[in-house]
């Protein structure tokens, strides 16, 4: 009769497990040449904000495609109690410079980030949680800080 919680446990559990080793973002190249890339995080056991793991794998398809910086643009996002969504928009870039137009037009919905530094402060402190910020130091009270979100290895004016 022990069988019965073990097998409820296993069944509560795999779809969390199933989820954790899922890809942390989905993409689609859109008609005007962007990344359209989409994230999801559950509020309750996910360790990494959703805007952090679009502006990854972002960086994950630029270098994927040569490129030494990424064109960062339009992100939005939805929450409810359970999880969060981000989506944006992204494409290489050869310079570490503003975009030369934003994707909305709106001058502070985009910016350029140098793709070694968006994979270095959102792959956790272990270096091995893609999505994940990591820690940038300790506040004044000993609290550990961390710098995520959009913005995150911007370079460029």
């Amino acid at each position: 009769m022990r069988i019965f919680p073990v097998a409820a446990g296993l069944a509560m559990l795999l779809p969390a497990l199933a989820y954790a080793a899922g890809p942390i973002a989905r993409d689609k190249l859109t008609d005007d040449g962007y990344w359209k890339i989409e994230a999801t995080s559950r509020i309750l056991n996910d360790h990494a904000l959703a805007i952090d793991k679009a502006i990854y794998h972002a960086a994950e398809l630029a270098r994927a495609g040569g490129f030494r910086y990424v064109e960062l643009h339009d992100p939005y996002g939805r929450k409810n109690a359970f999880e969060e969504t981000a989506t944006l928009y992204a494409r290489g870039a050869t310079a570490p410079v503003r975009p030369a137009a934003c994707r909305s037009g709106k001058r502070n919905r985009c910016y350029t980030a140098d793709v070694d530094a968006v994979i270095r402060h959102l792959s956790g402190d272990s270096g091995t949680e893609p999505g994940v910020a990591a820690s940038s130091g300790k506040d004044q009270y000993g609290r550990t800080v961390y710098q995520s979100g959009f913005g995150t290895g911007a370079v460029g004016d």
